[in-house]
């Protein structure tokens, strides 16, 4: 199955679109608009619609429609016609420059069109190249022109265009028209024939089309001062290098392999041996602690941020391999793959989502190990007291809040109600003292801080229970939809434990032995007495209910962060080995997001600060980057014509997003 090119008359002009033929008579589908053809004709200089239906066969239909398009383009090469002084200028030592010139910009070029044949004529001193259409194919020759209407002689023939075509790499006969005048009238047609190939054969003409929305990404890249404190190295291309990781992560995230092989896709492509991307690495990674420290006083000036509030939490990020060593190991799997080896990444975001700071932990450490180490490292780089933490209640262990309290931090936790002792169940489960604040129920209460053998350490915390109807709903629809999928896979009402991933649904369970399990409806009761409620505990005495949920509501911002880390930027899997490659991959995508991440927040402001109403979503911010493209013609290994190719009108919206982000750098 290919694609047709079909037209169809709009506003007194010819549309062209890509379409799927559904059978005789029956119509087409999947249709993919391409634009008005006076313009694509206009544009690509060309003669008849006939000349591009070859072109929209070559497209592969599995496309999404904006790259069809995009590939259907690239396909579609330009003439070279407006490019000949050029050509002819590499070749003065056959014409003076003066002549091609007058040739070509004060002489008419004239054309008979009969059944077989295509004239074309310039002058009658020199050749022009004719084509004819024989069983075998288009037949060349190199004619001399009897003037206007009165047909031609001295026909040389050079052989056909296909053979001509495939050995010289060529696109079009409009590579070769101009050759044809650049050679004299001769009786000795070998020597006119040899003539001819022999301008053939340096002749190189290509079209590339590149990715420029990258640019604007080396802008942002630029402002926020990545690597310009970098020192000074032998390793000239460094930065170079890191920038265009860094915007191919971005908008065409693959290995470090394939970024290499596609360089040449995108605008100031990388002129450096593949080995030296992995050295790079290497250097890159021993002046961490100086990007980071730099970044985060860059972001303070150019932001609102404020690093007194963080949001943290961890994830995991798995490898195509089971071979582990030194932080490769096998642990409980966010992605749900619990067989393969995987890394934990902690990582704390601003009030923006803007990423703060990130740390790499071995696989298989816990979630609730890595904040006082995290928090340490945090002080040791930037120096910064009286943080307000907030995080999930896989953090709130009492370790973590121990040291929380002897150092003086702040800190925002929601707390897991299923395993409180029957006191506190009972004082959430109470109707007593709840309030009720845009539909929010919540009641608080005061109790001293203890640590071990609940000893009284001289701190008090606050606990605030809070009841939602529609969490309640949300929770009760969960737990049906989760037992209604082990009832299916149990057999004689008990199952694999091998088949319940993640391993959080076994709460439901009684386990026979290391293998089987059961549902445990006693369980199930206890927990659903549970739907609705939560609990939020803070050392902040004076923190309101209302304030308390509101800051820790904002925790969706670095859960989204971790989302764009393994879905827009795909982070994983990972496919080095080498340790120090791991963490350079790592920093290069956290790097990545924040760049992202500023990215969105100037749109945002940008918008705020003009009164626009415009939604902008990372995905949509990356399409707008990855679908502007332009067109290089380049004859010689000299480019002689670029031509930026913006979106076509049904991608307004990213139109306008790219054009907005550029004005903004452009300022």
């Amino acid at each position: 199955m290919s694609y047709s090119l079909c037209k169809k008359k709009q506003n007194g002009k010819y549309y062209l679109v890509l379409a799927i033929s559904k059978g005789f008579k029956k119509g087409y589908g999947n249709q993919v608009g391409l634009g008005y053809w006076e313009d694509i004709k206009e544009k690509y200089g060309l003669s008849s619609i006939e000349d591009m239906k070859e072109i929209a066969k070559k497209v592969d239909t599995s496309l999404d429609k904006a790259i069809a398009k995009e590939e259907f383009f690239k396909l579609l090469k330009p003439t070279l016609s407006f490019q000949v002084k050029s050509n002819f200028a590499i070749r003065k030592n056959l014409y003076s420059y003066t002549k091609v010139y007058e040739y070509f910009l004060i002489k008419n070029i004239f054309f008979t069109k009969t059944t077989q044949t295509i004239w074309y004529n310039l002058i009658m001193s020199n050749y022009i190249l004719c084509k004819t259409k024989k069983s075998k194919g288009t037949y060349l020759g190199l004619a001399v022109s009897n003037g206007y209407g009165k047909g031609i002689s001295q026909m040389v023939g050079v052989g056909y265009w296909e053979e001509i075509k495939e050995k010289y790499s060529l696109s079009s006969l409009e590579d070769i028209k101009p050759l044809a005048k650049l050679i004299e009238v001769s009786s000795d047609k070998k020597a006119v024939k040899s003539k001819f190939f022999e301008l053939l054969e340096p002749m190189s003409v290509r079209t590339n089309v590149k990715n420029i929305g990258i640019d604007l990404i080396y802008k942002v890249i630029k402002e926020l001062e990545l690597f310009s404190f970098l020192p000074n190295s032998k390793h000239k291309s460094l930065q170079e290098v890191l920038e265009f990781i860094i915007g191919t992560r971005i908008i065409f995230p693959r290995s470090y392999i394939c970024q290499y092989k596609n360089k040449n896709d995108f605008i100031q492509g990388l002129n450096i041996k593949k080995s030296s991307i992995y050295n790079y690495l290497d250097i890159f990674l021993e002046n961490k602690n100086t990007i980071l420290l730099n970044l985060y006083d860059k972001l303070k000036k150019l932001t609102d941020r404020n690093e007194k509030v963080i949001h943290f939490d961890n994830t995991t990020v798995y490898f195509e391999s089971f071979s582990r060593s030194g932080i490769r190991n096998k642990g409980f799997s966010k992605d749900g793959k619990h067989n393969e080896d995987q890394i934990v990444i902690a990582m704390a975001t601003d009030n923006n989502g803007i990423p703060f700071h990130y740390k790499v932990f071995p696989g298989n450490t816990a979630d609730s190990q890595t904040l006082i180490t995290f928090l340490v490292e945090m002080k040791k780089i930037y120096n910064i007291k009286d943080v307000v933490v907030i995080a999930d209640r896989g953090l709130s262990q009492s370790a973590n809040i121990r040291f929380l309290e002897q150092k003086g931090y702040k800190f925002i936790f929601q707390k897991r109600i299923d395993n409180l002792n029957a006191e506190s169940r009972n004082f959430i489960v109470q109707d007593k003292d709840y309030m009720c604040i845009n539909n929010i129920f919540s009641k608080e209460r005061i109790i001293e801080s203890s640590w071990n053998k609940k000893r009284f350490n001289g701190n008090y915390r606050k606990q605030i229970v809070y009841f939602s109807p529609s969490k309640e709903t949300l929770d009760k629809v969960k737990r049906k939809n989760l037992i209604d999928r082990i009832n299916k896979k149990s057999i004689g009402g008990t199952i694999c434990l091998s088949d319940l991933v993640p391993e959080y649904k076994r709460k439901y369970m009684d386990v026979d032995g290391v293998t089987v399990g059961r549902l445990n409806y006693d369980k199930i009761k206890k927990i659903a007495d549970q739907d609705g409620f939560y609990m939020i505990e803070t050392n902040i005495l004076d923190l309101s209910a209302e304030k308390a949920n509101e800051i820790y509501r904002q925790q969706w911002k670095i859960e989204e962060g971790f989302r764009i880390l393994k879905s827009s930027l795909e982070i994983r899997p990972i496919f080095v080995h080498k340790e120090e490659h791991i963490l350079a991959h790592v920093f290069l995508c956290f790097l990545s997001l924040v760049v992202l991440k500023y990215s969105i927040f100037k749109l945002k402001k940008f918008y705020e600060t003009n009164g626009e109403i415009q939604k902008i979503t990372i995905n949509k911010f990356i399409d707008a980057l990855k679908l502007i493209t332009i067109t290089q013609k380049i004859v010689n290994d000299e480019v002689v014509s670029e031509i930026t190719n913006n979106l076509d009108p049904s991608h307004k919206e990213l139109n306008k997003i790219y054009s907005d982000f550029y004005n903004i750098l452009d300022k």
